[in-house]
């Protein structure tokens, strides 16, 4: 792991925070825009991605029995999810009263936040914070996984079992669609494995893209064959757990992850502050997004008739979410599953100074 940059003070790989905070980039453009074939590029790879690096991020957990691994867990990802709808609720219920999203009582909003799944018919407060408890069952998972698997090769077998088992319930006539979206986390748990041995050979790896050129070209081949794929797939959603054809979704979503990820670890390696700060801050991101987007959407629809303005919405939120994230990690980190140290915020002044100027 020599070879990586790493954020000393933090002890994080830059271009893996960049990768983050591009992939938040999508996930927002993926929800500004309008249009269907922009979307179904987007949705063929963002959220596998999204589980590719938390997968990669398996580099950071420190062995921990499972009390603490399950308690630090909920603390991180449990905790700040409803706390951080509860933090929506009021914009939610004023694009409710508007009609910029479907009318639900409290009531409703209530229980669509503790069951986390829009197939029940009803919404969480923010409902791309699915992602978030998502996660939390497919980290818990992989954690047994390792525990119960002897290595790698074991691990692998055993993936593959509950992919097949996800794409199955995903096309079968009976499909479930069970609390917290468990039924993707057998399809998450798949990439959140490739993102692990992905980094896991990760010195192995650079060596074999150590030239730029190459790098370029691989990236080049891998997003031209995503592009077909993503293409003559039908539209996939993580959210709804529809992937079209098995074969045309993997291929698609590594394929496209992957050209993205190699772009970001060649060419990206630096520190970004902005970008870097999003990445490392991206559960503020998932849980502010959505309600923003949907009341500018309702009050200027300009921004959902125009592609143009589709895109621009997408980075004004995408900025304009900064300050309420630095205030947010100053005064209330709790809100993202941190403890409260006035000297764990990461350069607050510079940060503000670099989003003004």
């Amino acid at each position: 792991m020599d070879e990586l940059k790493v954020d000393k003070k933090k002890k994080r790989i830059l271009w893996l925070d960049i990768l983050r905070g591009i992939a938040m980039f999508l996930v927002i453009y993926g929800h500004t825009t309008q249009n269907v074939q922009i979307q179904k590029y987007i949705y063929s790879f963002h959220m596998p991605l999204f589980f590719i690096i938390s997968g990669m991020a398996e580099i950071f957990q420190k062995t921990e029995g499972t009390k603490e691994f399950v308690k630090k867990k909920i603390k991180t990802l449990v905790i700040p999810y409803f706390l951080l709808n509860l933090l929506m609720f009021p914009i939610t219920y004023i694009n409710d009263r508007i009609r910029a999203t479907s009318r639900f009582s409290i009531k409703e909003y209530l229980i669509g936040t503790i069951y986390s799944n829009t197939m029940n018919s009803y919404s969480a407060s923010s409902n791309a914070t699915w992602f978030i408890l998502t996660l939390f069952l497919t980290e818990l998972l992989f954690f047994f996984m390792k525990k119960i698997t002897k290595n790698d090769k074991e691990l692998f077998y055993l993936t593959s079992i509950l992919a097949l088992a996800g794409y199955a319930n995903s096309i079968s006539k009976w499909k479930y669609h069970g609390p917290w979206h468990i039924q993707v986390v057998f399809t998450a748990v798949a990439f959140y494995y490739i993102g692990y041995i992905f980094m896991k050979n990760i010195d192995s790896i650079k060596e074999l893209f150590n030239k730029k050129i190459n790098t370029l070209i691989y990236v080049v081949v891998l997003f031209v064959i995503g592009m077909y794929f993503a293409y003559n797939n039908t539209r996939v959603s993580l959210t709804a757990d529809k992937y079209g054809s098995f074969l045309y979704f993997y291929i698609a979503a590594l394929s496209l992850s992957f050209a993205l990820i190699l772009f970001t670890m060649k060419f990206l390696d630096r520190n970004l502050r902005i970008t870097k700060y999003i990445g490392q801050n991206c559960i503020l991101w998932v849980a502010i997004q959505i309600p923003i987007i949907r009341y500018i959407q309702k009050t200027v629809p300009i921004v959902k008739e125009v592609e143009m303005y589709a895109l621009a919405l997408a980075f004004i939120v995408f900025l304009e979410i900064m300050p309420f994230a630095i205030f947010i990690n100053k005064f209330l980190p709790f809100l993202c599953g941190k403890d409260y140290n006035k000297n764990k915020c990461t350069n607050t002044n510079i940060y503000i100074y670099i989003y003004i100027y």
